[in-house]
């Protein structure tokens, strides 16, 4: 099931994971950072995978996909694909992708030119996505994911605090190993759950 998870939520369970619910340490700059640091780690791990389809130009092997929002990379190609009857097995596809004047292409590894009417399908990857931060429309991970975005948060603004308390004059000279220390093992905590989801999904 997708998340319901937005901006606002994840500021405020960060806090609440944090004992800061009314919000008197972490801004909301503060923890809008520690959630792209997070989502970022999660989707190297976990990254969206996304299916389209382009139909070749006639007697080439190149497709310009510099349509495709926020692409990462290329997962899979299947060529031809008919959608009203997909082909079974898929007709996979080698392939690389490079760029031309700042314009990601992809080659079909084909024997034959395309035709001009047989379709690709393409699996591509990017990056998750918060409703809410930076502009984004939709949340992107499973709800079972939220406590692990949520701990990898707290983690990053913790990491923050303790760097900022550590060029801060007068504080005391326990608060920054502390929070330091609580930061390491949140992220190592974050780190080895993600590399268990990646193993599940792999």
């Amino acid at each position: 099931m997708a998340s319901s998870m937005t901006l606002a939520l994840l500021r405020s369970k960060t806090l609440d994971f944090l004992f800061d619910t009314a919000g008197a340490i972490w801004v909301n700059a503060q923890l809008d950072q520690g959630g792209r640091l997070a989502i970022g780690e999660y989707s190297l791990a976990l990254p969206v995978i996304v299916a389209t389809t382009f139909t070749p130009t006639a007697d080439t092997r190149e497709i310009d996909i510099s349509s495709l929002t926020a692409l990462w990379n290329v997962h899979e190609v299947w060529f031809p694909y008919t959608a009203a009857s997909p082909e079974y097995p898929p007709e996979r596809v080698l392939f690389r992708v490079f760029d031309v004047g700042g314009k990601p292409y992809l080659y079909l590894d084909i024997d034959d030119l395309a035709d001009g009417v047989d379709v690709a399908r393409v699996f591509y990857t990017k990056a998750h996505t918060l409703k809410d931060l930076d502009s984004a429309t939709v949340t992107t991970w499973p709800a079972v994911d939220d406590g692990l975005i949520i701990m990898g948060t707290a983690a990053h603004v913790l990491m923050s605090r303790a760097v900022d308390l550590a060029e801060t004059t007068g504080v005391s000279a326990v608060s920054t190993p502390n929070l330091a220390a609580m930061a390491s093992r949140y992220i190592k905590e974050f780190r080895k759950q993600l590399l268990k989801r990646q193993r599940l999904s792999s």
